[in-house]
């Protein structure tokens, strides 16, 4: 049975246009779905190299209809680690742009879709993946790591629906492709809007270019996503003085949004009659656990939200006690059906069932306020302890964020490394942290580099930060 259908509005339903005008209806998704299943079998992997492009697109569509599960990994990344991906996990399929299909051996290649390739590899596992496994995906800080989280069909239908619920998504909304379809973000903007019956604005183009805002206009999109780096882009290209009279919805989530920069987008929103939703989740939920009421934008800044319907969080001190009482600081904990099914680190893990029933600790610190409103405060991994004082390398961003515009952290035992990308800020940062903080300056060494490195989903890129240096 496929996993996607039609809705109501019927099979000539365009569920697809993108910027070159090519449109994909669900009959065109069917027709494909028919050819794939001439040579794919259900219950076995399909690597994809994702690009926001509208093969790709049809291409999981269709995968996850035939029963296959998709493994989507960015087209942009390194050789070595998709071959190591290939080695792990053992993909009977991959689905990848034509001009790298022979880049891979091992695999022939069997139904040709646009630009894109299906290839089938000659030598199939025996191992078939578990009956409700719809998806894989890395965890957003992975940056080469074999560790994959394992999404199953109803995750995906639970938090789909939770979405579609809170963000009043219906068949009429045109959602564009501002973020990764690899990332788990990203494909659940496409999830939801897919399983409302709304039609997806395709493009590969980032908000940084003008013909990203041209075809929004074009096209008619309604909603924008995006993490915070794509809110700190929109602030400096000037969004409160662009004419976009389709845009009706806008969300961010994938990390912490500065406060300031939350209340002037909530302005901005509330100006134009548009929704603005602050939203919480992690790869291992799915994708959202909370959200801020578009009403609570700017009286709740800095906040999480609620959790999302048919969701529930709860807190947990040092000792794993559940923490009743307000405004006190705990590990977050997360209940609900869209909790994943565990993670997988080679192929033999694929088919294991539900290793996590519901329950899922974030490993973020948080506090629940008098109105029942979340705060992450930090991340147990991201805390340091600098001079005998725990520090939260989250909070040392957030302090920095205003003065220099770009900034990333990172720590061990009495010393902090701080990374900027403008030179002439050095001494004011080294002074503001230490001032803010109360330790002393010398716990602080600042670290000039041309760019901050970033995912492709615009998140700070920690593991690949430049080895200590011993000056600053």
């Amino acid at each position: 049975m496929n996993f996607y259908q039609a809705t109501q509005i019927g099979k000539e339903r365009i569920i697809g246009l993108d910027d070159l005008g090519n449109v994909l209806t669900w009959n065109e998704v069917e027709s494909i779905a028919s050819r794939f299943r001439q040579e794919v079998q259900p219950q076995r992997v399909g690597l994809v190299l994702t690009q926001n492009s509208i093969d790709c697109f049809a291409g999981i569509v269709a995968l996850m209809n035939c029963g296959v599960v998709p493994l989507l990994v960015d087209l942009n990344s390194d050789v070595v680690m998709i071959q190591n991906l290939i080695n792990v996990y053992s993909p009977e399929y991959l689905y990848v742009p034509s001009s790298d299909a022979k880049t891979f051996t091992g695999f022939a290649i069997t139904i040709l879709q646009g630009e894109y390739s299906l290839c089938s590899n000659k030598q199939q596992s025996q191992s078939i993946v578990h009956h409700d496994l719809a998806l894989l995906l890395s965890t957003s800080g992975s940056t080469g790591s074999p560790r994959l989280v394992r999404q199953s069909h109803s995750n995906l239908k639970s938090n789909g629906s939770s979405i579609i619920e809170y963000l009043g998504i219906t068949s009429s909304d045109r959602p564009i492709t501002s973020l990764p379809m690899h990332y788990t973000y990203g494909f659940s903007v496409i999830n939801s809007h897919l399983m409302a019956g709304a039609s997806i604005m395709i493009t590969n183009r980032s908000v940084m270019e003008k013909q990203f805002w041209s075809f929004f206009r074009e096209s008619a999109a309604t909603s924008l996503a995006g993490v915070p780096y794509t809110y700190t882009i929109l602030k400096r290209l000037g969004m409160d003085r662009m004419e976009l009279p389709s845009l009706a919805t806008m969300t961010q989530a994938g990390g912490k949004l500065p406060k300031p920069i939350i209340e002037e987008f909530a302005r901005f929103a509330d100006e134009r009659g548009i929704k603005f939703f602050v939203m919480y989740g992690q790869t291992e939920a799915t994708a959202r656990m909370s959200y801020v009421p578009a009403e609570f934008a700017s009286k709740k800044a800095g906040s999480i939200g609620v959790p999302i319907p048919n969701g529930e969080f709860f807190l947990i001190d040092s000792d794993n006690k559940v923490i009743e009482s307000q405004n006190q600081d705990g590990q977050l904990g997360y209940r609900g059906p869209n909790v994943t099914m565990g993670y997988a680190e080679n192929r033999l893990d694929l088919s294991k069932g539900d290793e996590r029933d519901g329950v899922l600790l974030t490993g973020d610190i948080a506090y629940r306020d008098e109105d029942g409103f979340y705060f992450v405060t930090g991340r147990i991994s991201r805390f340091v302890k600098v001079f005998g004082k725990r520090v939260s390398l989250d909070d040392i961003e957030q302090i920095l964020l205003p003065i220099v515009g770009d900034v990333a952290c990172s720590g061990v035992e009495d010393e902090v490394s701080i990374w900027i990308t403008d030179a002439s800020k050095k001494e004011e940062i080294r002074k503001s942290v230490a001032i803010r903080t109360a330790i002393h300056p010398s716990a602080f060494t600042v670290h000039v580099l041309e760019a901050i490195p970033r995912t492709s989903a615009g998140k700070i890129d920690y593991q690949n930060l430049p080895a200590r240096i011993n000056h600053g």
